[in-house]
């Protein structure tokens, strides 16, 4: 069980986390490493729902925070 549990751990070491957004931007709590590039391509792919693209304006604190703006 101890296995599965560090096998878990391990994956979720590079993963960008879970975003909650709108038409107005998109926040992501971290998960593991702090992965901007990973991250802002989610963000991208959120903001294009809405003919936006993601503009990164704070990270910190295993937060990200991105706008939609217009492109």
């Amino acid at each position: 069980m101890r296995f599965l549990y560090i096998a878990a751990l391990a994956a979720l070491a590079g993963c960008s986390g879970t975003g909650t957004g709108n038409s107005a931007g998109i926040t992501y709590t971290m998960v593991g490493n702090l992965n901007i590039t990973s991250t802002a391509q989610q963000a991208d792919k959120h903001c294009a729902k809405y003919g936006k693209v993601a503009q990164l304006d704070k990270a910190g604190d295993l937060m990200a925070y991105f706008k939609c703006v217009a492109p």
